[in-house]
């Protein structure tokens, strides 16, 4: 009896994976036949000039806010159309002295019982007129811009897109190996399926970050996603409301990625929580949604929400593989299950390292795929403690040590 629950237990593990994994490599072969172009958009969108307010939300960003108003100084569309402003939340640094010095508009909040990023956000956009700005740019503190960034979600708009995800970048790539290998997601997700999502016209997920909306979308809703993973919720809203999100490659954001492991647990573990809450309280409606309207854009949405990162899936089908390796000496029942894992794991190894060759590693990239192992077992580690976590929704801010 053990014997037999064991094996359907393994069964269905290699189903849901190998579910998962072909989500991927049809995203993977999309990339190629479906010819996802990132050029330059045409000079037509190019005409109507939209005015944008770039908005910042900071807390004690003092170290870092400065590159960034020195990259949005750089930024390649009519200053006239632009306004720069960055919302102080709660901070007790000099964040706020540093804009207010280089002469950028600012916002001082605080409220201690509402902290957070979506708070200042919401609070942030009751400020502002909203008649004063055709779209809203939304820009993490610890970012900079790339200078084609506004020409390209101008372009965008113009084609009547409402709510827009530009490609997010790393500035650091060599510091560290954790940098290095961070290229790897990036090319995987925007490069490849978010490419391809914007070809098939399914809605690409909002990253938090480099995101910019129509004043439509801001007068309807202004921000009403609380979340520890803002971004997520606000996604599946529009999703709900009937909006679809658009990707845009040439909208370049280039975001400081930790440095070391330890920096980063604390933001993957807001991820897992913030994605998993989201799906625990819309999947439902999601379902609805498909079922009513026949919907496959919010199908797509709701697989983007089970969908596990690329690292757990790859940690998921090796795990089971090793399990039937040792299973398939004892009992031949097996074999035909372990030769299907491997498969699996086959085809993930082949679209990351495609991905990775993509990036044009330097040698020494090349040599920090030996990492991936110790990057493996970290994440593993990282995601058993952040599901043991889940009830904790406090929002804690990342470490990024310069």
């Amino acid at each position: 009896m053990l014997s037999y629950i064991l094996l359907v237990f393994l069964i269905i593990s290699v189903i849901i994976s190998g579910a998962f994994v072909a989500y991927n490599v049809l995203f993977f072969l999309g990339h190629f036949f479906l010819k996802c172009k990132n050029g330059q958009g045409n000079t037509e969108e190019d005409k109507k000039l939209n005015s944008f307010a770039v908005i910042i939300p900071a807390h004690n960003e003092e170290l870092l806010i400065g590159r960034l108003i020195e990259s949005a100084s750089n930024i390649d569309y009519p200053a006239e159309y632009t306004e720069l402003i960055i919302v102080a939340d709660n901070c007790i640094d000099q964040t706020a002295d540093i804009a207010i010095e280089r002469g950028i508009k600012c916002l001082i909040r605080k409220d201690e019982s509402n902290r957070g990023k979506p708070y200042a956000l919401d609070w942030a956009l009751r400020q502002i007129a909203k008649d004063e700005y055709d779209a809203y740019v939304i820009i993490d503190a610890d970012t900079t811009i790339d200078s084609a960034f506004l020409k390209a979600m101008n372009a965008k708009l113009n084609k009547g897109a409402e709510a827009i995800q530009g490609y997010f970048d790393i500035m650091n790539p060599r510091d560290s190996w954790l940098t290095r290998l961070a290229v790897l997601p990036g090319i995987l997700k925007f490069k490849m399926r978010y490419a391809v999502k914007e070809k098939l016209k399914l809605s690409c997920p909002l990253m938090g970050n480099g995101m910019c909306f129509s004043r439509n979308i801001i007068e309807k809703y202004g921000w009403n996603a609380y979340s520890i993973t803002e971004n997520w919720e606000y996604f599946v809203k529009l999703l709900l409301n009937g909006h679809r999100v658009n990707y845009e490659h040439n909208a370049i954001i280039y975001s400081h990625a930790v440095t070391a492991l330890s920096h980063g647990e604390t933001q993957r573990k807001r991820w897992l929580k913030g994605q998993l809450g989201v799906l625990f309280d819309y999947y439902k409606d999601i379902i609805k949604r498909v079922v009513m309207n026949k919907s496959i854009v919010a199908l797509d949405a709701l697989i983007e929400l089970l969908l596990p990162s690329y690292s757990m899936l790859l940690i998921w089908t090796i795990g089971t593989f090793f399990i039937l390796v040792f299973l398939s000496w004892i009992d031949v029942r097996y074999i035909w299950l372990r030769n299907t894992s491997a498969v699996l794991v086959l085809a993930q190894v082949i679209y990351c390292l495609y991905a990775f060759a993509l990036s044009k590693p330097s040698v020494k990239t090349w040599i920090s795929l030996a990492y991936i192992p110790l990057f493996l077992f970290w994440k593993l580690v990282v995601t058993i403690k952040g599901v043991f976590e889940l009830k904790d929704k406090t929002w804690v801010k990342t470490d990024r040590r310069l």
